[in-house]
Formats: C-alpha cells, sequence, structure tokens
C-alpha cells in the first residue's frame, strides 16, 4: 500500500528520494515500480509537480496483518475498475456519508468506486491534498490546516489506554470519540488511516482503510466440484492455523462462521491440509478431533457441491479478523457467549477425555475458585527479549499467589483449580496451597528465559499427538468452565473459552493486574 508519509523529513533529504510526477495515477505508477524493482518496506518517495517542486512524499508499506505479510489486495486497483460484478457492496451501502481522514492508495481507491457506484453518497476527506486525486469528483474537504488524522490518533490512543495523558490532549481525545458517536447517529462512516494493528472499536462506524477495501474485495474465486447442494453456497475453511492455540483458533473460526453464516453461507471446517500443532496426519480434519461439524454439509460432501469457496484459494486464513471488518462483531472478547456454545460444541470422544480427567470435587460441586497462571513465555524475563511491552506488565507469579489466597479465604471457596503450562508457576501453587490445590494433569515444561534464547510455548509443549495435546487442553478449560469464580493473569484462549463455555456467571470474574498491592477492585 501506498500513503501519503507523515513523518519528520528535512528537505535534503526529499531531494535525494526517488521521485514521481503527480497525476492521477500516482498510487499505481508508484505500486508498479515497487512491484518491478522490489523494493522494500517503508521506502519513501517524493511527489513533484510539472515545474520539479516537491508537493509531499509518499511511502510504501507491505499489508501486515498480525505480522503475516498478506497479498490478497494487491491486485484492487484492477478488481475495481474491471470486475465489479464481483465485489461485496454490503459494508458501504451501510452508511450515507464516508469521511475519510487520511489519504493513501486505498481511501483514493474506495472513494472512487463510492462516487461511481453509489453517487447518491457523500465522501468527505480529512486531508485536503486528496483534491490531487480527487479532481473532478464531487468531494468535500474538512477545514482542518493540513489534515485530520493527527486528531483521530490522540482518540485512539485515549481509547486503547495509551498515548499522552496532559489535560489538553485528554479533551481533544474525549472530544473525538463524542463526534464519532453523533457521526454514527447520523448515518457516517469514518475511515482512519491504515495501519497494522487493530483500530479500537466505536459503535461500528470507524473502519480504516484496509478494512473498508477488504469488504470490497474478499471473495475472488468460486469453483464447482460436482453436483451436490446445487441450491446453496458453501465455503470451506481449510485455512493454516500457523503457530494458533486451540482457544485462538477456536475463536477464529466462530468469526467466521457466523460471518459467513449470515452473508447466506453454510460454513464448513476442515482443517486437514496445512499445518497446525494439532493435526496429527495430513487429510484428518483436525477440527473434528474435539468440535462437532459447524454445519449439516459434511466436509466430504462439500468438496463434491457446486458452488464452493475454498478459503485457501480466496487468501483468507485465522488472522483475518485484524483487517475483515464483517468479523469485528464476533470478536469482541467477553461477547457473543450463547451463539459461541451453539456453534463450536465439543463432540463425545473428547467429552469422554474430559470426565475422565476432570478433578472429582469439580464434579461433585464444591466450591472451587479457577485460576489461569500463564507464564512461559508471557514472564517478563520473556517479554524482554522479544521486546513485547505489554507483556512486561503481567503480574509476578508470588503476588498472584497472594491474590489467589485472599480471594479463596474472603469467599470461601474449598479450593483453587489451577490452569498452567508453567512448572515452576504449578510448584509454586502446590507449595502454597498444598491439598486445596486440584489440577488436570497436562504437559508442563521449565524454561530459563533470563538465561536462554527466546522459544515460543508452542516449541515448549510440542508433542508427537496433537488430538491428546489438545484433549488436554480442552479438558483444562472446561474444569474451569465448573468453577465459581475465575482469576487469571493474562486474558488468554483458556480465559476466554472458558468465560464463553460457561453456562451461567462467575461470581467472580478479574485479571490480577501488575499493580496488585493487597487491595482489590470488586
Amino acid at each position: 500500500m501506498i500513503k501519503i508519509f507523515k513523518g519528520e523529513m528535512t528537505k535534503a533529504e526529499r531531494e535525494q528520494l526517488p521521485s514521481f510526477l503527480l497525476g492521477k495515477d500516482l498510487f499505481r505508477e508508484v505500486e508498479a515500480y515497487v512491484r518491478e524493482n522490489r523494493v522494500p518496506d517503508e521506502t519513501c518517495f517524493s511527489v513533484v509537480d510539472q515545474r520539479g517542486k516537491i508537493l509531499f512524499c509518499v511511502v510504501y508499506l507491505e499489508d501486515l496483518i498480525a505480522g503475516i505479510k498478506r497479498k490478497d489486495l494487491s491486485d484492487y486497483d484492477d478488481r475495481l475498475r474491471h470486475n465489479r460484478e464481483e465485489l461485496d457492496f454490503t459494508l458501504i451501502d451501510q452508511y450515507q456519508k464516508f469521511v475519510f481522514l487520511e489519504v493513501d492508495a486505498y481511501s483514493v481507491a474506495a472513494a472512487r468506486l463510492i462516487l461511481e457506484c453509489r453517487p447518491e453518497k457523500t465522501v468527505v476527506f480529512g486531508d485536503r491534498r486528496a483534491r490531487y486525486f480527487m479532481a473532478g469528483k464531487r468531494v468535500k474537504y474538512l477545514r482542518f490546516p493540513h489534515d485530520a488524522g493527527q486528531y483521530m490518533q490522540k482518540t485512539e490512543d485515549w481509547m486503547r489506554g495509551s498515548g499522552s495523558s496532559g489535560l489538553a490532549d485528554r479533551v481533544r481525545a474525549f472530544a473525538g470519540w463524542k463526534i464519532l458517536g453523533r457521526l454514527k447517529e447520523k448515518g457516517t462512516c469514518c475511515v482512519v488511516k491504515a495501519d497494522r494493528r487493530n483500530h479500537p472499536d466505536e459503535g461500528e462506524c470507524v473502519y480504516n482503510s484496509q478494512n473498508v477495501m477488504y469488504s470490497l474485495l474478499w471473495k475472488k474465486n468460486e469453483r464447482s466440484l460436482g453436483e451436490k447442494n446445487a441450491d446453496k453456497k458453501i465455503i470451506i475453511l481449510d485455512y493454516p492455523c500457523d503457530d494458533e492455540g486451540l482457544g485462538s483458533i477456536a475463536k477464529c473460526a466462530f468469526a467466521h462462521i457466523m460471518w459467513m453464516t449470515k452473508s447466506g453461507y453454510i460454513p464448513v471446517m476442515n482443517l486437514a491440509a496445512y499445518p497446525n500443532q494439532y493435526l496429527n496426519r495430513e487429510g484428518e480434519n483436525m477440527w473434528e478431533y474435539f468440535f462437532e461439524p459447524v454445519s449439516a454439509v459434511s466436509a466430504a460432501d462439500a468438496y463434491e457441491s457446486r458452488h464452493v469457496t475454498l478459503a485457501v484459494e480466496n487468501d483468507m486464513s485465522w488472522c483475518d479478523f485484524h483487517i475483515n471488518p464483517y468479523q469485528r462483531n464476533y470478536m469482541k472478547t467477553f461477547a457473543n457467549a450463547e451463539k459461541f456454545r451453539q456453534t463450536v460444541r465439543i463432540n463425545r470422544e473428547t467429552k469422554n477425555h474430559i470426565e475422565e480427567k476432570m478433578p472429582r470435587e469439580l464434579r461433585e460441586g464444591k466450591r472451587v475458585l479457577g485460576i489461569v497462571a500463564r507464564g512461559t513465555d508471557f514472564r517478563k524475563s520473556a517479554a524482554i527479549k522479544t521486546n513485547k511491552t505489554w507483556r512486561q506488565d503481567v503480574v509476578e507469579i508470588d503476588p498472584f499467589i497472594k491474590a489467589c489466597e485472599h480471594y479463596k479465604e474472603k469467599h470461601r471457596y474449598d479450593y483453587i483449580f489451577l490452569a498452567t503450562e508453567d512448572q515452576e508457576f504449578f510448584d509454586k501453587f502446590q507449595a502454597y496451597f498444598g491439598e486445596e490445590l486440584l489440577s488436570v494433569s497436562q504437559n508442563r515444561v521449565s524454561y530459563d528465559y533470563d538465561n536462554k534464547e527466546f522459544k515460543p510455548v508452542k516449541e515448549l509443549l510440542a508433542s508427537e499427538d496433537g488430538k491428546k495435546l489438545g484433549r488436554d487442553y480442552l479438558s483444562v478449560v472446561w474444569s474451569l468452565t465448573e468453577c465459581k469464580a475465575l482469576l487469571y493473569n493474562v486474558e488468554c484462549g483458556a480465559v476466554r473459552l472458558a468465560w464463553w463455555w460457561k453456562q451461567d456467571k462467575y461470581e467472580i470474574f478479574q485479571c490480577i493486574g501488575s499493580g496488585w498491592k493487597g487491595e482489590v477492585d470488586e
């Protein structure tokens, strides 16, 4: 993607950059140059007028979603121009007005498409440099000295709980948040800058330009594989799951399933051909190791059906929620529990495994406090090595144990059920709580991140029997659903799954932060 460069650069530095003559097809020309010359990420170019005067600079950014390079938008310009019958206008048709706060290749292309295909809609830009690309188009511009994106950035940072704590910035951020609420009421879509992180959700009226582009272009290919189910549109979710844990896989699959069902497709899970840490043999459907099929159409029948879309042929992946606007409603961490329970259902073989492993005290209905103590690659020493600053704020194990004792005694729980993959954490809990500690036998590991190179938990917990690995994990999660309350140090997959699958509410459901000193907010 090409976007206007907002960083600092001296005049001498700008003059040293490769230059392009300003024109309405500027972005297309720069993209062609990038492809032909294999230009590295974050390369800048200057844009000049007919007299050679530098007007502004643009920068090339690879589409990185969750750290994975995405190429599914690389042909966006050709498809918007020549394959409009295949576009999905569902998102576009939800709004009457579109306010683009930034100028980049995707925002300009989307604005042009809206004005050509939906001329009754209004397009507004918050950066007046958009006029270079929208000449002759019916476009309005906000009255800001340069662009409005900087103001939205303050609002986004404030909503994330980060950014400047100065009073002036907090006031601006709050004002931006209130404006977003008004925009939603008036049927306005606010399109913010395209970057490499999810922006905070505000009432389903804020997207970035990647979101808008993906909403239009997500579907590329449909195939006919046979004559079965001739009256049905089927989508086979067959993507690789990379290094993701079972909790993340289930969450992302749920979002895909709900979106596709709402769009009139019949989803079929078939995690059989591509690598994941649970697949024992290629050709086996890893999803059905653990869960029931998600529709009445079997995987075998899906591959003999007339109208079939394959996720891998349409560049879909488990991490689509970072870019796919249709999945946002279903990715909210603690929402949609009833729909999740109806969709992601444990199969009979896994239930039998769980029943054999679950502690007797949980089956008898004792008052048990559930604890999720995520360790290994979430330890502070591991976070420092990987420069993941947010992980450095995870509570240390000793104060976490003290917090667990505080809750156990205050609310009179009989036992603690501990879920952890970290052997040292387990040993410390065992020494502290003794016979009052319950657990499920599972693979646990110790690793010295202080003195050894970083290793992700997937490598540490690697197993030759992925089916058993996954079922042991689900035994832990299901045991957590039988607990009366749940404390955790990290909002991980086990925590989310336990919350979604639990039939009633937890008496206490709380993350213990790094600042816990003995006084707890309840």
